[in-house]
């Protein structure tokens, strides 16, 4: 019996004080080195996705920028502005892991059911709520189709299910 919770996964893989840091360097929000490769290390998402990720957030961090510029800001206080507490990148780098966990558990349980699980989050989706306990197909979920913690932001837990629990 394999049981997930996207919250404990991401304490597990990610190293420890990694989101206290700044990850990002310089006025093109480039990910820091040293923080590549303790995502690399954790050995849980391919370096190509989190490329992807820190680019699609970075053109987000530099509109901010851009808008606050026009706004009137001088350069170097719109960066800091825009940049804030790096939260949004945060954010898409726990859900891309969580993702990409969900994906392999997918894969690897095919043909089995599992159980969903309360979430993590401080105000889990009240659609959520409703799952929580109810046994589904391995790959089927919620209306979307989507099982816990493969929607964006989903905190929800599962518990794959071996043959007899599923009777």
């Amino acid at each position: 019996m394999t049981t997930f919770y996207p919250d404990k996964f991401i304490k597990k893989v990610i190293p420890k004080g990694f989101f206290k840091e700044n990850l990002l360097t310089g006025k093109d929000f480039s990910l820091k080195k040293k923080a590549m490769q303790g995502l690399i290390l954790a050995n849980v998402v391919d370096k190509k996705e989190i490329t992807k990720t820190v680019l699609n957030v970075a053109k987000v961090y530099k509109h901010k920028v851009d808008t606050l510029e026009d706004g009137g800001f001088p350069k170097v206080k719109a960066n800091v502005l825009a940049r804030g507490s790096e939260k949004l990148l945060k954010q898409r780098i726990e859900s891309l892991i969580v993702y990409s966990e969900v994906l392999k558990l997918k894969a690897d349980n095919k043909g089995s059911y599992y159980k969903w699980l309360p979430s993590g989050a401080d105000e889990p989706s009240p659609e959520h709520q409703l799952l929580y306990g109810k046994t589904f197909l391995v790959g089927e979920g919620d209306e979307d189709g989507n099982m816990p913690g493969e929607r964006y932001g989903c905190q929800c837990g599962m518990e794959i299910l071996n043959g007899k629990e599923t009777t």
